[in-house]
């Protein structure tokens, strides 16, 4: 799908693009609830969304004693919440290696820095985008860790395909800085708060010009749910902004979606 903006009052616009066939975000406790004084904690720090293995080598280089440690009793954390481990010892009472999936520091941690609605998006961290997580192994008795569950049940007899699935597709734009609105003679004075639109995003966007967008929907199913697209809008001074959102296969046949007024430095879905 092929999809293209044209600033039609809008001097100098800033925005981020986004398809979105689904989604959902979850956020766990913030607070310290979950920390144990008696146990030891080790950061393990990523930067990327996946699956990581973490072997036995490499937590005898951080120290973990690995030798005196009952692999189920190892635990994982990440703000706040337990993370679900696959933990194998092949050879002995002593972890080969660990597995867990990962994701990578996003913006759902800078919501307290706004007021309510203020915030443009929550995929993209304002400071990083390293998501710290504490290893750590409980003493004594008591439950074992969170763990992973697999089905043994690998039969197929009786199931039928499903026609479709549900899939993201996200372009992210993070060149540059919007200060949220700006106030005063000239704008020179900002709210020390972090105001609407706030954030990082992409570069600026001239009246009557036109920025393109390709999302490659590959093996796309005619027979699912219809495609649905969003953008933010920032905008990039105190004038009134209007875009006009053209969508279509390609750059030759494109139809108008719609106009999305902006007021100002705010933003906009």
């Amino acid at each position: 799908m092929f999809f293209q903006l044209k600033s039609i009052s809008m001097w100098r616009n800033k925005l981020i693009a986004i398809l979105i066939l689904a989604s959902s975000t979850a956020f766990g406790q913030v607070g310290n609830e979950w920390i144990d004084l008696t146990q030891s904690y080790y950061k393990l720090k990523i930067a990327e969304d996946g699956f990581y293995r973490v072997t036995r080598a490499e937590l005898q280089a951080i120290g973990f004693p690995i030798t005196s440690v009952n692999p189920n009793r190892i635990q994982l954390f990440r703000r706040g919440e337990e993370v679900a481990l696959n933990v194998v010892s092949e050879t002995d009472d002593f972890v080969d290696y660990f597995e867990f999936y990962g994701e990578r520091n996003d913006g759902s941690g800078d919501a307290a820095l706004y007021d309510a609605g203020n915030q443009p998006h929550t995929f993209y961290n304002l400071f990083s985008d390293t998501a710290s997580y504490l290893l750590t192994y409980k003493l004594g008795g008591g439950e074992n860790g969170k763990r992973m569950t697999f089905s043994s049940d690998q039969s197929t007899s009786g199931l039928s395909p499903e026609p479709y699935h549900i899939q993201d597709t996200i372009q992210l734009f993070t060149s540059s800085y919007a200060p949220g609105a700006k106030f005063g003679s000239g704008s020179a004075f900002s709210l020390s708060e972090y105001d609407s639109g706030e954030g990082w995003t992409g570069g600026f966007q001239s009246k009557n010009s036109f920025k393109d967008f390709n999302f490659n929907l590959s093996d796309y199913e005619s027979s699912g749910n219809n495609p649905i697209l969003e953008t933010v809008l920032i905008g990039g001074n105190r004038l009134d902004h209007n875009v006009e959102i053209r969508v279509g296969p390609n750059n030759s046949s494109l139809r108008v979606l719609g106009n999305v007024p902006n007021d100002g430095w705010d933003h906009q879905f």
